[in-house]
C-alpha cells in the first residue's frame, strides 16, 4: 500500500541513514531509522522495514535462497490522546462444505478500526437457535486477543466444529477493546445450513466440581486430587481430558524465569482420559501430579485441564478449560505486580477511554480489582472510575488490559494525575500514574485531556465516591 492511501503511515516521516549494509560473519551491523513527527501528529503511525539479501543468480537445476526480514515499525505519539473508534459490525454464520474437508459451520465477526489508535481486541460469538418463543444457546466461541492497526478491518472466523440445520438463529457478538467492553451487536438470521441433517448439536454444559483443582505438593512426592464431571444433557457424550501448559505461560519471561518453568502440564496426569457419560450420568476423575525435585525453587505451578465432548455422530458437544493449581508450601506466595502502561484515547467529546496494562510479577495467581483515580496535585481525588477486564485468575508473568471511561465534564482546567490502583488482595495494592492536563476545548467546546511527560507529583489521593 502506498503511503498516500493510508492516513497513519509513518513512511513520509521516516529517514534511513543507509539503504545497504555489509555484515561480516557472526557480527552485527547497525542501521539508524529516524522518525520526524509532524506537529499535528496524533495516534499511532506504522511502517515496515524490509531487510533482504541481494537476489542470487539462478543456478540451472539447483535451488537458490534469498533471505528477507520484514520488521514492523510502530510509533505512538504522546500528548493529546488520539481518537479511538473501533467498531463491531454484524456477526455472520455460514455452512462450509468444501471438497476434501469435513462439512462444518463457521461463524464470523468483522471489526473495523476507524480511529487513530493501535488497539487490542478480543471477543465472543454466541450462537442461539429459536425454540418456540425463546432462544436456546447452541455454542459460544471465544476469539483470542489480537492487535488491530488504525484504518484496518479484521474478519475473525471461528469453526464451530459442527453441522447445523437450516432455521432461525440469533447471533450475539461481544467485543472488548483495550479492556473496555463495547455494546453487543445482536442479529437474527434465517440460516441455510446442512440439508442432510435436522437436529442441532447443542453444547452440553458438562459440570465440573470443584471448578478449580488445588493441590498442596512436595518436591519428589506424588499428590492426587479428585473432581467430578456430570452430564445434565439429554444425550450421551464422549469426554476427552488432557493437561496442557496454560497459554498465558507460553512465550513469556521475566529475568531468569520462563513461563514454562511453572507449568505443571508435563508431570500432571488425568485418569481416566476418555470415557462416555450417559445422559444424566457422572464420573469421578483423578488428577495425579508428581512435583520433580528440581522444581522446588518455585512456589506455585499451573496446568490447564482441557475437557472436550463429542456426540455419538462425531459432532462437537463443546469444550471447557479448568485450571489445576499446585502449591509448594516450602516457598511462600508473594503477590506483586506492576502497571506497565497507562494511556488514554478520545472516545467522544469530553469522554476518554482509559487503558491500563498490568503485569503479574509475583509468584502466585491474582484476581485484581482495578480503579482509576483522577487526582489534583494537592491529593484530592476528583474522579473514581471502576475499570473492567477479563474475569478469572491472572497467572504469574501474564498481562491484562483494564479499561474504562473517564468523563471530563465539570472539571476545572489544570494539571492532574491519572492514577491506576489495583487491589491484589490480602492488603496488597499497586499503582501507576501518568500526569495529564485538562484544558478547555476550542471555541468553548468540551474539555480535552493532554498526556504530559512524567508520572510523578506523588499525590496521596483520598478516594472520591465511585462514579456512576
Amino acid at each position: 500500500m502506498e503511503s498516500g492511501e493510508y492516513e497513519q503511515s509513518a513512511l513520509p516521516f521516516l529517514e534511513l541513514d543507509s539503504d545497504s549494509l555489509e555484515i561480516a560473519p557472526l557480527s552485527p551491523a547497525t542501521a539508524t531509522l529516524q522518525f520526524r513527527a509532524p506537529r499535528d501528529a496524533r495516534g499511532t503511525y506504522v511502517a515496515a522495514l524490509l531487510a533482504e539479501t541481494p537476489a542470487p543468480e539462478q543456478i540451472e537445476g539447483g535451488v537458490v535462497v534469498r533471505i528477507r526480514f520484514l520488521i514492523p515499525v510502530i510509533f505512538d505519539i504522546q500528548g493529546r490522546p488520539a481518537r479511538q473508534d473501533v467498531r463491531l459490525e454484524e456477526p455472520a454464520m455460514a455452512f462450509v462444505d468444501e471438497s476434501g474437508q469435513a462439512p462444518t459451520t463457521v461463524a464470523s465477526m468483522t471489526i473495523a478500526n476507524a480511529g487513530q489508535t493501535l488497539s487490542r481486541v478480543e471477543g465472543t460469538i454466541i450462537v442461539e437457535r429459536r425454540s418456540g418463543d425463546s432462544w436456546r444457546t447452541v455454542t459460544r466461541s471465544e476469539l483470542r486477543e489480537r492487535s488491530i492497526l488504525p484504518g484496518m478491518t479484521l474478519e475473525l472466523l471461528s469453526d464451530l466444529e459442527r453441522r447445523l440445520p437450516s432455521g432461525e438463529y440469533r447471533l450475539r457478538g461481544e467485543l472488548t477493546v483495550d479492556g473496555r467492553r463495547l455494546a453487543p451487536v445482536v442479529r437474527e438470521i434465517d440460516f441455510e445450513g446442512d440439508p442432510t441433517i435436522d437436529s442441532v448439536a447443542y453444547d452440553t454444559e458438562l459440570r465440573l466440581t470443584p471448578g478449580l483443582v488445588e493441590l498442596d505438593v512436595v518436591p519428589g512426592a506424588t499428590r492426587t486430587g479428585v473432581f467430578r464431571i456430570e452430564n445434565p444433557g439429554e444425550n450421551p457424550v464422549q469426554v476427552r481430558l488432557a493437561s496442557a501448559t496454560p497459554r498465558e505461560l507460553l512465550g513469556v519471561r521475566m529475568g531468569e524465569l520462563d513461563g514454562t518453568d511453572i507449568s505443571a502440564a508435563s508431570w500432571t496426569r488425568i485418569q481416566p482420559e476418555t470415557f462416555t457419560l450417559r445422559a444424566g450420568g457422572s464420573q469421578n476423575v483423578r488428577v495425579i501430579s508428581a512435583l520433580p525435585g528440581d522444581a522446588a525453587e518455585h512456589g506455585n505451578f499451573y496446568a490447564n485441564m482441557i475437557l472436550s465432548g463429542t456426540y455419538p455422530d462425531g459432532q462437537s458437544a463443546g469444550s471447557q478449560n479448568s485450571i489445576v493449581h499446585l502449591s509448594n508450601a516450602a516457598v511462600p506466595s508473594m503477590p506483586d505486580g506492576v502497571v506497565e502502561q497507562l494511556g488514554a484515547a478520545e472516545a467522544e467529546a469530553g469522554i476518554y477511554a482509559v487503558q491500563v496494562r498490568f503485569v503479574n510479577t509475583g509468584n502466585v495467581h491474582l484476581e485484581p480489582n482495578a480503579r482509576l483515580l483522577l487526582v489534583t496535585p494537592q491529593g484530592q481525588s476528583v474522579r473514581n472510575v471502576g475499570l473492567t477486564s477479563d474475569e478469572g485468575m491472572l497467572l504469574p508473568l501474564a498481562r491484562r488490559i483494564y479499561g474504562g471511561e473517564l468523563s471530563l465534564e465539570g472539571l476545572d482546567p489544570g494539571v492532574y494525575g491519572l492514577r491506576a490502583v489495583l487491589d491484589l488482595g490480602d492488603g496488597v495494592e499497586v499503582a501507576g500514574q501518568q500526569i495529564a492536563a485538562v484544558e478547555a476545548g476550542p471555541d468553548g467546546g468540551a474539555m480535552r485531556l493532554v498526556l504530559l511527560e512524567g508520572e510523578d507529583f506523588n499525590p496521596e489521593a483520598t478516594e472520591a465516591p465511585a462514579d456512576e
